[in-house]
């Protein structure tokens, strides 16, 4: 049976209730930095008790077309019983060589529960020593676009954001985003867009700054845009203005397969770590 959660007590519960039922559990949480509480702030929450633990699907918003999933379960449990009316999209961050010992552990399970791995996304990192490097290339890029008769859009309301919004959508996978996450209001989260000449949407950024750590979240060029330098103009819009406020650090996951991407943040003055963040996918139940 699954419930869905109202409130963070209700969780915490749960918690008690499943630690007294099972003694230790190995907990999840599949968005980085996330607790229940923003999960809960985001969207819907649902629990669903399992034979050694329980789980809590997270949908955010309506129109996902996913679940995700945090699990709780006992040391040597097995993934059963997480089959749900929708897609269930599973997230592990590779954050240390502990992690990485687990997810070999982790993988044989999740391949008996029915889950594929879909992405293999690489961690990349920039200091903000290094973004002043871009500081002529950034200047160049910014007075040709002027000329052009472009400019800058920042966190754009009305048309504007809805071009900046079906552009990202129709470059996604289903998989990489619901759409609630595309939000320009969310609290620590930003949008720049480039629009040309008759005002419509060239390029798409959208970053969020917590705790001093900007995260680059996606970069999107329209399909007759590319090759002129706007997606790394983005980024390093995004990275300034981080800068400015306090940025530490910056970040982004990149697929693996993507070369392109992968240079063009080189370039910028990112550096591949070895940390990676693998996604699984769970079929709908039939």
């Amino acid at each position: 049976m699954t419930v869905e959660l109202k409130t963070e007590e209700q969780y915490k519960e749960i918690g008690r209730t499943q630690k007294e039922r099972c003694g230790k559990l190995v907990s999840n949480c599949l968005l980085p930095g996330r607790t229940v509480r923003d999960a809960l702030a985001r969207g819907r929450v649902f629990f669903r008790e399992l034979p050694d633990g329980f789980a809590l699907y997270g949908a955010e918003g309506e129109d996902a077309p996913f679940l995700q999933l945090y699990y709780f379960l006992k040391p040597g449990a097995e993934m059963t019983g997480l089959m749900t009316d929708r897609p269930v999209l599973l997230e592990e961050p590779d954050a240390n060589d502990r992690r990485a010992a687990y997810l070999s552990e982790l993988e044989p399970k999740l391949a008996r529960a029915g889950f594929t791995t879909i992405a293999k996304n690489i961690l990349v990192e920039i200091a903000p020593e290094s973004i002043a490097a871009n500081d002529d290339r950034y200047a160049s890029l910014l007075e040709s676009y002027r000329k052009k008769g472009y400019r800058i859009a920042v966190d754009p309301k009305g048309r504007p954001l809805e071009e900046a919004h079906a552009l990202w959508r129709a470059h996604l996978k289903p998989t990489d985003l619901p759409p609630g996450h595309f939000d320009a209001d969310a609290k620590d989260a930003h949008l720049v867009c480039i629009l040309d000449g008759s005002g419509s949407v060239s390029g798409v950024n959208r970053w969020e700054l917590r705790d001093g750590v900007c995260e680059i979240r996606h970069t999107v060029t329209r399909p007759d845009c590319l090759r002129q330098g706007i997606g790394s103009f983005l980024i390093l819009y995004a990275l300034k203005d981080a800068a400015e406020n306090g940025m530490r650090s910056a970040f982004t996951y990149i697929d693996e397969h993507n070369v392109r991407s992968l240079a063009m943040y080189e370039k910028i003055g990112f550096q591949r770590t070895e940390k990676t963040c693998r996604q699984y996918l769970l079929p709908a139940e039939e």
